[in-house]
């Protein structure tokens, strides 16, 4: 990043670093130019740096909660099934 200040540190939803957000050197302007984490890793592969890289899967609460919403609808049916069978 020669010539760029960097601005701050993008995170991912469980706060691993994914890229940075950087300004043109010694500008003053407020638009800031992200560098994705792709591009970081190929910066990094090219200068022989070898991150330590997560070996979980990261996920959002939102990702959490569609699934967790999602066992209980499956939870739900299957206690629907058992109550016409336990009826019938």
């Amino acid at each position: 990043m020669v010539g760029a200040d960097v601005a701050s540190v993008l995170l991912n939803d469980c706060g691993e670093v994914v890229g940075f957000s950087a300004r043109p050197g010694g500008s003053t302007e407020p638009a800031l130019t992200a560098l994705a984490g792709t591009d970081l890793r190929g910066i990094l592969d090219s200068l022989s740096i070898a991150p330590p890289v997560s070996a979980h899967t990261c996920l959002s609460e939102i990702a959490v909660a569609r699934t967790k919403a999602e066992q209980a609808a499956v939870q739900a049916q299957q206690a629907k099934a058992e109550a016409s069978r336990a009826q019938s």
